[in-house]
């Protein structure tokens, strides 16, 4: 039995108090938002430009990326949001570019 009793390892658990749980949490919080920062509604209907409903519709309709925080809370990644503005930017053709693809498609190229 010695070899057994040799065996046994004694094992310290760190006790950690409420005010050290929150400290992680809230490092870990603000190293992960720094990274790719979680807004809310009305924080992403103000880059979007629209009304904070708009988004609340937007993501229901699966519009809108979001991550699901707890039951009833959702954020917006604030990349997905440019990544949306991003896919519906448009703008006009160029004088040069409109020419270009009016004589393609005057010959039948378009």
């Amino acid at each position: 039995m010695k070899g057994v009793a040799a065996m046994v390892a004694r094992v310290e658990i760190p006790i950690l108090t409420l005010d050290d749980v929150r400290r992680v949490v809230r490092e870990e919080l603000e190293r992960f938002q720094l990274s790719d920062p979680l807004l809310d509604a009305k924080e992403a209907a103000t880059l979007l430009g629209v009304k904070p409903r708009t988004v609340w519709d937007w993501r229901k309709e699966g519009r809108l990326p979001y991550v699901e925080i707890s039951s009833g809370c959702f954020r917006f990644r604030k990349s997905e949001i440019e990544k949306f503005l991003d896919e519906r930017t448009k703008r006009e053709p160029t004088p040069t570019e409109y020419g270009r693809d009016v004589s393609r498609k005057w010959r039948g190229q378009a």
